[in-house]
C-alpha cells in the first residue's frame, strides 16, 4: 500500500461528509472533491476483478438504457446527465478499494469524522440557529445545492433545525445514519467490537439525527440502537433485559418527538415528497417503454417542468420540478431493465454484509439506506447513497480470514490466527492491487 494511496483513502472519508467542498460545474452542478479522490484511487493501479467489473457495470447502465430507447422514441438524451452520473457513482468503488487499502485503520477515521460533523451540527444548532443566527454562511456556496444564503432568515426564525455542512437538514439525518451503520458493521466484522472512538460516533451521531427533525429520524435511531446492543443481547442476557429496553425506548422517544415537532408545525416537505414519488412512479407505468428502459438519465427535471408528470390529486406546495429521492431517480430514468437491477446488487450487498454472526446488521444497514435514499435525500451527489454499498463492497472483498467471524481451525489460537491473517490480507492485497 503506497502511502499517497492510504492519505488518498483517508481524505476520501473526511471528505465524503463535507458535499460544499465541490468545483463548480456550470450554474447548477459541482464536482465533489471525495469524487476526484475515488476517482484517483480508482485509476490508480488497481487490478481487482471484481472492483472494474461492478464499476464498468455501474458507469454505463444509464448509457446502455439510453441507448436502447434511441430506437424506442425520438426523445433527447442528455450528456451532462450521463457525465454527472459518472462523477456521483464514483464513490462506491473509492470506498471499496480505501476498505481494502487500509482494512481496520479506516474504522477511526470514520468514527472521527462522524463526530466532528456532528459536534459541528450541534454547536450550530444549539449556540446560533436556537438563538435565531445562520452561521457560517461563506461556507455554503456551491452550485447544485439549495442556497442557504437565501433561504437564512427562514431557517432562522422558524425552521431551526440543524444541517451541519450540509445543504439541509434530511441531508445531514440521512448521511450520518448510513455512516455510522457502515461503521458499526464494518467494525464488527474487522475487529469484532466497537471500540471507544466507534462509542463516542454512534452517541454524538444519533444526538445530532434525534435532533435534527428529519422524518427519517425514527427509522435510523431505532436500528441504530438496535444493532449496537444486538450483540451484547447474546453475551450478557441479564443486563441486556434491563438495559434494552431503556435503549430502544430512547431511541423510539428521541425519533417520536422529532416526528411530533414537524407533525404539529406547517409541513410542505412531506407532501411534496410524497407527491414526487407518487407521481414518478404513475409516470413509470403509464408507458411500456418508460417501465423497461426510464426517461433517460438527466430527464427527470425536463418531465417535471414540462408538466409530464402526473400530479393529478397529489397534495403539494411547492412547483415540483424533481423526485425527491436518489434511489427513485435511478429507476424512474434507467427503467426496470437497468436501473432496478442496480439498486438490488447494491442492496443485497449491504444485506449480505453482516456475515454468518451479525445478520441483523446487514438487514438494519440495508434499512437505514433505502430510507435515507428512497426518501429523506434527493441530492444524486450525496456521498454515501453509493458509498455505503461501496463500503461494505470494499469488506466483502477482504478474505474470510481476515474477518473476526471466519471459522477457526480446532487448536488455532487467536493470536496465531491474527499473525496468520494479517499475513495472508498483506499477501492478498499485493495480489489484487
Amino acid at each position: 500500500m503506497s502511502r499517497r494511496s492510504a492519505w488518498a483513502a483517508r481524505l476520501l472519508v473526511i471528505s465524503s461528509a463535507i458535499p460544499y467542498l465541490a468545483l463548480p460545474l456550470g450554474s447548477s452542478t459541482n464536482l465533489p472533491l471525495s469524487t476526484l479522490l475515488a476517482g484517483w484511487l480508482l485509476l490508480s493501479g488497481v487490478r481487482n476483478t471484481r472492483i472494474l467489473v461492478a464499476t464498468t457495470v455501474l458507469l454505463t447502465a444509464p448509457l446502455a438504457a439510453s441507448g436502447f430507447r434511441m430506437f424506442l422514441s425520438a426523445e433527447p438524451w442528455s450528456l451532462s446527465g450521463q457525465l454527472t452520473w459518472v462523477f456521483y457513482v464514483l464513490p462506491l468503488p473509492g470506498m471499496a478499494i480505501a476498505v481494502l487499502r487500509l482494512r481496520a485503520k479506516i474504522v477511526p477515521w470514520l468514527a472521527w469524522t462522524i463526530t466532528a460533523s456532528s459536534c459541528i451540527a450541534l454547536v450550530q444548532k444549539f449556540l446560533y440557529l436556537d438563538r435565531g443566527v445562520v452561521p457560517w454562511l461563506w461556507a455554503y456556496d456551491a452550485p447544485g445545492y439549495a442556497s442557504v444564503r437565501e433561504l437564512a432568515p427562514v431557517l432562522a426564525q422558524y425552521v431551526r433545525r440543524p444541517f451541519g455542512l450540509f445543504p439541509e437538514s434530511s441531508f445531514l439525518a440521512g448521511t450520518l445514519t448510513m455512516m455510522v451503520m457502515g461503521m458499526v458493521v464494518l467494525d464488527r466484522r474487522l475487529t469484532g467490537t466497537l471500540r471507544l472512538s466507534g462509542y463516542v460516533a454512534v452517541l454524538a451521531g444519533c444526538l445530532t439525527i434525534a435532533v435534527s427533525g428529519s422524518g427519517s429520524t425514527i427509522v435510523g435511531l431505532g436500528l441504530i440502537a438496535a444493532t449496537v446492543v444486538a450483540p451484547m443481547i447474546r453475551r450478557h442476557l441479564v443486563a441486556a433485559m434491563y438495559t434494552l429496553p431503556v435503549v430502544l425506548g430512547g431511541a423510539l422517544w428521541f425519533g417520536l418527538n422529532g416526528l411530533n415537532e414537524r407533525a404539529t408545525s406547517f409541513n410542505w416537505s412531506w407532501a411534496d415528497r410524497t407527491a414526487s414519488l407518487v407521481g414518478s412512479l404513475r409516470l413509470l407505468s403509464s408507458d411500456p417503454s418508460i417501465f423497461l428502459l426510464g426517461i433517460g438519465r438527466g430527464q427527470t427535471t425536463r418531465y417535471f417542468t414540462e408538466d409530464r408528470v402526473p400530479l393529478l390529486g397529489l397534495q403539494h406546495y411547492s412547483q415540483l420540478t424533481d423526485i425527491f429521492s436518489v434511489l427513485g431517480r435511478i429507476v424512474l430514468e434507467n427503467g426496470i431493465l437497468f436501473g432496478l437491477p442496480l439498486l438490488l446488487w447494491m442492496g443485497a450487498v449491504i444485506l449480505t454484509s453482516g456475515g454468518p454472526s451479525h445478520r441483523f446488521s446487514g438487514f438494519a444497514a440495508l434499512l437505514c439506506w433505502l430510507t435515507a435514499g428512497g426518501v429523506a435525500i434527493s441530492y444524486d451527489s450525496a456521498f454515501w447513497i453509493f458509498g455505503l454499498p461501496g463500503l461494505l463492497f470494499g469488506l466483502a472483498l477482504i478474505e474470510p480470514s481476515g474477518l473476526t467471524d471466519a471459522t477457526r481451525s480446532p487448536g488455532t489460537s487467536l493470536g496465531t490466527e491474527t499473525n496468520q491473517s494479517e499475513r495472508s490480507n498483506h499477501a492478498d492485497l499485493a495480489h489484487r492491487q
